[in-house]
């Protein structure tokens, strides 16, 4: 059975989905993070927080997000599921934060922010790659290519990626 993860006012804003490898998506279909043990990590790798009893923690280990029976606050209604885009491949895990001691207090970033803001990094990470590459090919001497015209193209790729053409 698939776990909803209520935000601190009540709000469902993702779920852990019951495919033994807890992975964790967001309403829209999203895989953006999964659980190792009790610590939460994001497809890059990166450690996030911990998932104890029933509450997501942060890295400064105050408290993010909740399951139905955690919540201090009514629960919404849940809205329905999309249907699950394909996984991305797992990074190597980082090293962990050494664990903060658990807080009963709030976390200042919502839980959607939390797990949005990781789906945000990896598409200006992928960005900025594809940027890289495409700079190394430029030939000895493309400093003139900047005062003439030129176009630049970046589309989104069925596999997750980014394509980006460049043309003089």
């Amino acid at each position: 059975m698939e776990t909803t993860l209520f935000n601190r006012h009540g709000k469902p804003v993702a779920y852990i989905a019951d495919d033994g490898e807890g992975s964790i998506y967001m309403w829209d279909g999203r895989a953006v993070a999964y659980l190792d043990g009790e610590t939460i990590y994001g497809w890059n790798g990166r450690h996030l927080g911990w998932f104890v009893e029933g509450i997501l923690y942060d890295l400064h280990g105050n408290r993010v997000g909740f399951v139905r029976e955690t919540c201090p606050f009514v629960t919404r209604v849940e809205p329905v599921k999309y249907v699950k885009h394909v996984k991305y491949v797992k990074h190597v895990q980082r090293v962990a934060h050494v664990r903060a001691v658990l807080s009963t207090g709030n976390s200042e970033v919502d839980l959607g922010r939390v797990f949005g803001s990781w789906s945000r990094l990896k598409r200006h990470f992928h960005l900025r790659q594809g940027f890289a590459r495409l700079l190394g090919r430029i030939p000895k001497g493309a400093g003139q290519l900047a005062r003439r015209p030129f176009s630049l193209s970046i589309q989104s790729l069925d596999c997750g990626g980014i394509g980006i053409t460049f043309s003089p």
